[in-house]
């Protein structure tokens, strides 16, 4: 039986109350700590991805990880391999990696592959079907503030477990990857290591499409009837071509990480308002990083695509019975960026003067422009731009700039005038800093200009 209850008026005033109050405590904490705002992990089971290889652990309908936040929808596929398989950036509703899970044979200057795109290893890797093996996975970390995923698997002829950590956080379009590769093994191996992304900001690569890339020289590779010039031949950076719209036929160059100012590379999609950087830690733990792509006649080669694939190489390097190496990758997305010349897993900028020449008896102010972008959000940052001669003496302070919030929804600009008037008469070159710090003080990034000369006339 069920027995009713009268309710008093006073009862039911605290009752409103107290859920008035708890939607309110709710509601004031701007979705930082909400589950609406947080990060989300689901498991995809009904997504057909051809099968790479006849192997007895690869399915049809592979388990799909799709975590989500703020800023990002990000794919991995443990079953192909792929540590990244989408990349999807809110804020410009717009993809920033190619994937197909259909792909037919295409050839690459690799030779004949079957293409799935993504972010993927060259350990464990399956010589026969050109991809790499399958990996197991675990979700080791599931709240709103981070999700993280454990996937593992063995290369079975030289026995090198690869190990790897891949980290999304709440409110941040970064994603960070931790990669381990011990030898299991009884023996010492020499081992030719690569990493692989095939990145289209804006879902595909447009006509008004910029490499970035932080160096003076790249090196020709190959490319179709030459037209890059002569396979083998170092030239200045950058070329005509570093807009993919002049990115004629097919190509590929290469940089050597020594030549490289910053451990990092992208592109810039000026069409669709997408910046996609990529990173990795240590600076030198790569040798060289390669660029090819079809270029902007793509549509004229059998299944190719709009896309750049940047593969950064560890041409060689020894490992003994259970040593190991590890090193880090970061992906984010930037919205509306103009210009990247430095970048770090948190900010990425630019700063840059109206002139390469100055002359005291002309010009009387020096414009400054900067713009700056993040991967997470930031509140109460500051930034303080200095002059500087070419031995990193600070000559003044030319602006400082209090920023009240920053996040990836979009960059942060500021321009400037620097008073030529006090600097020594004889001619000197000089470059602009800005430094942007924390509450606390701490610097969290530098931007650096080229250098420029002042003159008396």
């Amino acid at each position: 039986m069920i027995r009713s209850r009268k309710v008093g008026l006073g009862g039911l005033v605290l009752s409103f109350f107290l859920l008035f109050s708890c939607l309110w405590i709710c509601g004031s904490t701007s979705g930082r700590t909400s589950l609406s705002q947080g990060v989300k992990v689901n498991i995809l089971k009904d997504v057909y991805i051809l099968p790479a290889a006849e192997l007895e652990t690869t399915k049809t309908y592979p388990d799909v990880i799709e975590i989500t936040n703020e800023y990002l929808k990000f794919w991995l596929v443990p079953n192909r391999g792929r540590l990244v398989f989408d990349y999807f950036f809110k804020p410009t509703e717009h993809a920033q990696i190619y994937n197909n899970t259909r792909p037919s044979p295409t050839m690459t200057p690799a030779g004949y592959i079957v293409e799935f795109g993504g972010y993927y290893l060259s350990v464990p890797w399956n010589s026969r079907a050109r991809q790499p093996y399958d990996l197991e996975y675990k979700i080791v970390d599931e709240t709103p503030a981070k999700a993280e995923v454990y996937l593992w698997g063995k290369d079975l002829l030289k026995h090198i477990l690869m190990e790897s950590w891949i980290t999304v956080r709440q409110s941040s379009s970064l994603i960070a990857i931790k990669v381990k590769l011990t030898n299991r093994a009884k023996r010492e191996w020499n081992i030719k290591f690569s990493d692989y992304a095939v990145i289209a900001p804006g879902g595909a690569l447009a006509p008004n499409s910029v490499f970035v890339i932080p160096t003076s020289k790249v090196k020709i590779a190959k490319s179709e009837n030459e037209w890059m010039g002569g396979e083998g031949s170092v030239v200045n950076w950058p070329q005509n071509w570093s807009n993919w719209g002049k990115f004629k036929q097919a190509g590929s160059f290469s940089i050597e990480i020594d030549d490289m100012s910053e451990p990092f590379a992208g592109m810039i999609n000026y069409d669709s308002g997408d910046t996609f950087i990529k990173l990795w830690e240590p600076a030198h733990f790569f040798d060289e990083l390669e660029i090819w792509s079809w270029g902007v006649s793509y549509e004229e080669a059998k299944n190719g695509t709009p896309t750049a694939n940047f593969q950064t190489k560890k041409r060689t390097f020894s490992l003994s019975p259970n040593q190991s190496v590890e090193f880090f990758t970061y992906f984010y997305a930037l919205r509306d960026m103009e210009n990247v010349t430095m970048a770090n897993k948190d900010f990425a900028g630019w700063i840059g003067s109206d002139k390469t020449v100055y002359r005291l008896n002309k010009d009387r102010f020096l414009n400054v422009e900067s713009q700056v972008g993040t991967s997470k959000n930031y509140e109460n940052v500051g930034m303080v731009i200095y002059l500087l001669d070419q031995k990193e003496e600070v000559q003044k302070e030319v602006h400082r700039e209090h920023i009240a919030a920053i996040s990836p929804k979009g960059p942060y600009s500021v321009a400037s005038r620097v008073e030529l008037g006090n600097l020594p008469e004889t001619e000197n070159e000089y470059f602009i800093r800005a430094d942007l710090f924390d509450a606390q003080g701490s610097v969290l990034f530098t931007m650096k200009s080229a250098l420029f000369t002042v003159k008396q006339k």
